[in-house]
């Protein structure tokens, strides 16, 4: 039960690590032949977060949580279980 827990926990916290530098990232990229709009992460961010404020960088944690979790939850479970039967 320890395991499942442990799984649960890693699962939930993993795809939000990088969650804001995800949504930075995409916000940073420009067209090709197009003049940049932010000059590095730092600029973005505080752009972002005057203007908009700071629930956009948080936008489609939702989603990617329901799309990793269950990967990171197999993964970390497997991950046990052959540590400890080979470890």
């Amino acid at each position: 039960m320890a395991q499942v827990c442990k799984a649960r926990c890693v699962a939930q916290c993993a795809p939000t690590d990088d969650l804001i530098e995800f949504c930075v990232a995409l916000a940073c990229q420009v067209e090709v032949g197009a003049a940049r709009k932010y000059t590095g992460m730092f600029q973005c961010i505080a752009h972002v977060a005057r203007n908009e404020g700071l629930v956009p960088l948080w936008r489609g944690c939702l989603m990617r949580i329901a799309r990793v979790a269950p990967g990171m939850g197999i993964t970390f479970t497997v991950v046990e279980q052959v540590t400890a039967r080979f470890g």
